[in-house]
């Protein structure tokens, strides 16, 4: 070793720091390096994830601008609701239709505001709404906060039950497709997967319920316990059954992209530093690989999680549980706007919200930009 440091041109009592460096990667040199690296790429990554939330809430505000312009312009009064469906709802409110007249139409239009401009009733809703008044709905005649608020918690429920079944299973189909390149284990879960997204999850909810609701009675049929005072796990094994179907149906999108993302880091330099230096294969693609490779899955993953919150329309009808898709639904049905609105606000809210948690996750886990900053 002596004579090895003698001709490599170092003193018998020098060290080589860059030598020391590689060796110890874990001094405190390099970790003020990352944190400072860390720090650089969570602020470029918030300030383009403020960038694009920005967008849509322009966007959004141009679609506004511009339905309040064609009203104002066409010079017609803005009617979201019609004399008949008026009649309707004073109906519910117990009045007879025959004593519904013109006049008490009309009364109800000034009462509720909808006798003003388009532009003034949506300018009122959104500074009820900053304030924390979500307005009544006119369906149910119950505070939309009151409504909204228990579907949006079953929602939630089953969209953590879904992603808690469906992000493993397809995260580990995607690294063992791409482990197994061209083989048969390969084309099995690609092409069953694929196969199976082009299926409607209604469809899959039909299917698994006649199997294993019906035949096999493993499952119940409904996604929504008849206790009331049910406990966590009786309501976690009502939900398998419908997380199951959107497993079905997210599953080929999903293990795709992870496949797809695991055979480009598998092909890189890195992986091949990693093998020459001992690691076996399985090894070095749970250290290094998903560590790069799940970076487009975190973003696919987080453009599913709005459609498992309030996109589930027909999973909550076929499996008869009242989530929030179930209240949108009734909402448009009815004709129903202040509770609509709410509803589509809450859903866009969430859409946002995910987006930048997705671009934080990429902050966190994308080491290229930091070794940039090191560098």
């Amino acid at each position: 070793m002596r004579g090895l440091r003698a001709e490599l041109g170092f003193a018998p009592g020098e060290v080589d720091n860059s030598l020391h460096e590689k060796i110890h990667p874990n001094s405190s040199k390099n970790w003020s390096i990352k944190l400072v690296g860390l720090k650089e790429t969570l602020k470029s990554d918030l300030t383009e994830a403020i960038r694009s939330s920005n967008k849509v809430v322009s966007g959004t505000i141009r679609m506004v601008l511009t339905a309040i312009t064609n009203e104002e312009v066409s010079g017609k009064e803005a009617r979201v609701l019609t004399d008949a469906e008026i009649i309707t709802v004073l109906s519910r409110e117990g009045k007879k239709r025959r004593e519904a007249s013109e006049e008490s139409v009309k009364l109800w239009r000034i009462e509720n505001g909808f006798d003003k401009p388009l532009v003034v009733q949506y300018f009122s809703w959104i500074s009820k709404v900053v304030r924390g008044d979500l307005g009544m709905s006119l369906q149910y005649e119950l505070p939309v906060s009151e409504i909204l608020a228990p579907a949006a918690s079953k929602s939630a429920q089953l969209a953590i039950v879904a992603l808690i079944i469906i992000v493993p299973v397809s995260i580990l189909g995607g690294v063992v497709a791409a482990m197994k390149r061209d083989k048969l284990a390969d084309r099995l879960i690609t092409v069953g997967g694929l196969s199976a997204t082009v299926i409607p999850e209604f469809v899959w909810s039909v299917i698994l319920i006649l199997i294993f609701g019906v035949a096999f009675r493993v499952f119940p049929i409904s996604a929504f316990p008849s206790e009331e005072d049910a406990n966590l796990l009786i309501r976690v094994y009502h939900l398998i059954l419908p997380s199951i179907a959107l497993l079905l149906v997210l599953f080929g999108y999903i293990s795709r992209i992870t496949r797809a993302g695991v055979i480009e880091a598998l092909d890189s330099d890195y992986m091949r530093t990693a093998v020459l230096k001992g690691y076996t294969k399985r090894s070095a693609v749970f250290r290094h690989v998903l560590r790069n490779a799940l970076l487009p899955t975190i973003a696919v993953i987080a453009t599913q999680v709005p459609y498992l919150v309030g996109g589930l329309i027909a999973i909550e009808r076929v499996f008869n549980y009242p989530g929030f898709g179930s209240v949108l639904l009734a909402a448009v049905t009815a004709k129903d706007f202040a509770l609509l609105q709410t509803a589509v606000l809450l859903t866009g809210v969430v859409i946002v919200c995910f987006q930048l948690l997705s671009d934080v996750l990429f902050a966190l886990l994308n080491p290229r930009i930091r070794q940039r900053v090191a560098e």
